[in-house]
């Protein structure tokens, strides 16, 4: 594995249905547990799949963990749903 490390930062899942955190960076391997719509965890960098996909290395209950980029984001996914409320009653009126 080459892990681009980063400084530290929070890493919000944004999957409804919450996301699978892996023992390595493969959709094959195990799972250490789920990652809950809008939980944060800290992300130590990020790593490339052996099929290409881009994961997050993230620290999960005491353990490495990986968890795919497509499934979390820097910005907390309950206030971007707010924002986006707040912007469709302002444009309601």
């Amino acid at each position: 594995e080459n892990i681009q490390k980063t400084t530290s930062f929070k890493l919000y899942i944004t999957s409804k249905d919450g996301v699978n955190v892996r023992q390595k960076p493969s959709t094959s391997a195990d799972s250490l547990g789920l990652g809950d719509y809008g939980s944060s965890y800290t992300c130590e960098g990020s790593v490339m799949g052996e099929d290409g996909s881009s994961w997050y290395q993230i620290s999960y209950l005491g353990q490495t963990g990986y968890v795919a980029t497509a499934y979390a984001s820097k910005n907390d996914p309950f206030w971007q749903q707010l924002y986006l409320f707040e912007f469709v009653l302002w444009l309601v009126g």
